[in-house]
């Protein structure tokens, strides 16, 4: 792995910047088939909120590691890949998982942009980094209540269909996702921060594992998803 230095932070790049991408995207696509399970048993109303987080978290691992935040919304795109494994193995629509594929790449879209505005560079402080975190749950919670309206509406999301409803939306669902948002992608963050530095050094000493590793991660994930989606 190589390294280059922004404010004193390594961070991987080339190959293992691509690595990473797929290694994070994949587990973001792994949290929103088997998390999104355990929170609906466990505390039902804070499931959209806790996939949300997890997936800024993984966003904020990338961004730690790479420092690559334009790559965001590809980030996404391997997530939302992911989640829809579904339409081969279960032969149903891509509709069945439409509303879950827009609000991932909303959010890798949102939050590609609030960075990019809020945060003068990846390595700015924790707060603005929250910030930019709460502003994208926000910014992505909007267009998610319109466009979800009308391409997959859930019976949850039809009971917000009234005059002024996208402020009920926004006030009951937005706040909420930008507060797990604002915790957990600045902890994603610097966890990636922390991590960066170590891998280059675990993929220079272990050629051989560099590839093997994440390659074996991804393919863990990818197989647990289908493995979930199978069950049922």
């Amino acid at each position: 792995m190589k390294t280059n230095s922004e404010s004193n932070i390594s961070r991987i790049t080339g190959l293992d910047a691509l690595i990473a991408l797929l290694v994070l995207g994949s587990l973001w696509g792994l949290s929103e088939v088997a998390l999104g399970r355990v929170v609906r048993e466990l505390v039902p109303p804070l499931r959209a909120a806790a996939l949300t987080g997890a997936g800024m978290a993984c966003m904020g691992l990338f961004i730690g590691m790479t420092g690559k935040t334009a790559r965001l919304p590809l980030v996404a795109l391997v997530a939302v890949l992911a989640t829809q494994l579904c339409v081969p193995l279960l032969r149903c629509s891509l509709l069945c998982k439409a509303n879950t594929s827009l609000a991932v790449m909303l959010h890798g879209l949102a939050l590609a942009g609030a960075v990019h505005f809020l945060v003068a560079a990846p390595a700015g402080g924790a707060v603005r980094r929250g910030a930019a975190a709460f502003g994208a749950a926000i910014v992505s919670a909007a267009p998610f209540y319109y466009v979800g309206m009308r391409l997959a509406p859930c019976a949850y999301l039809l009971s917000f269909n009234q005059p002024l409803g996208v402020f009920s939306f926004l006030l009951r669902e937005g706040l909420v996702w930008a507060a797990f948002s604002a915790v957990l992608f600045p902890a994603g963050y610097a966890l990636g921060t922390r991590l960066a530095g170590p891998l280059a050094s675990f993929g220079m000493a272990r050629p051989l594992l560099r590839l093997a590793a994440p390659g074996a991660a991804i393919v863990f994930c990818w197989l647990a998803i289908a493995a979930l989606v199978l069950a049922g």
